[in-house]
């Protein structure tokens, strides 16, 4: 049997309200599913099993439109208290699906798919702010249409590449997750990454939790 293995990041937000402590993310991305099988299972039953407030997936679903009705069934199986929310990746778009009927199915399956759009969450008495942007990759993100203009507090933005960061900084992003880097794909000791489909500054943005300005 395959055992999906997660990795726990604790995020200290200074001035964050105090009643969004412990407030839990599970983050999946770069999925390109060619099938439901043991790997596919095993992340399902990891991701269920940390019960977390919020699941988020954050693009490159597919490679092929074909696969699409596997997308749709497994995140029809994650469990959120709040939600599974999803972005789309490069991957996505160059699948060939009609991304509007699989947008669709996505939400039937019950996930809600922001595309340059925000949504407000309530968690323990008080609100927070979740955007997602559309493929920063393939420039079709919109940060400024995407981020509440009026947020105060906690703003997370979903988006699918670390090549967003300087306009979520400028936005008052409190929290960006972002996938694509695939961590580094090949990285070498002392050398770093071989290659990453990635502007050269944000290179440095390979996996891991980074600090920006006040992002």
């Amino acid at each position: 049997m395959a055992v999906a293995d997660y990795t726990r990041v604790e995020v200290v937000v200074s001035g964050a309200d105090l009643r969004l402590s412990g407030l839990t993310i599970a983050h999946l991305s770069d999925l390109h599913l060619r099938g439901l099988r043991a790997r596919e299972e095993a992340v399902v039953r990891a991701v269920n099993k940390a019960g977390a407030d919020l699941v988020v997936v954050t693009g490159d679903l597919i490679d092929e439109g074909e696969c699409a009705s596997l997308a749709v069934e497994l995140v029809r199986r994650l469990r959120g208290r709040l939600g599974v929310y999803v972005v789309f990746g490069n991957w996505d778009h160059w699948s060939g699906v009609d991304l509007e009927r699989f947008k669709r199915e996505l939400e039937e399956a019950g996930a809600r798919v922001l595309v340059n759009e925000y949504v407000v969450l309530e968690y323990n008495g008080t609100d927070f702010v979740l955007a997602g942007v559309d493929d920063p990759h393939t420039v079709r993100d919109d940060v400024d249409r995407a981020v509440s203009r009026g947020a105060s507090g906690l703003v997370v933005l979903l988006a699918r590449s670390p090549e967003v960061v300087d306009r979520a900084v400028e936005a008052g992003v409190t929290l960006v997750l972002c996938g694509h880097t695939h961590g580094g794909q090949v990285v070498l000791p002392l050398i770093g990454p071989l290659f990453l489909p990635v502007s050269a500054k944000c290179r440095r943005y390979s996996h891991g939790l980074f600090r920006v300005n006040g992002t």
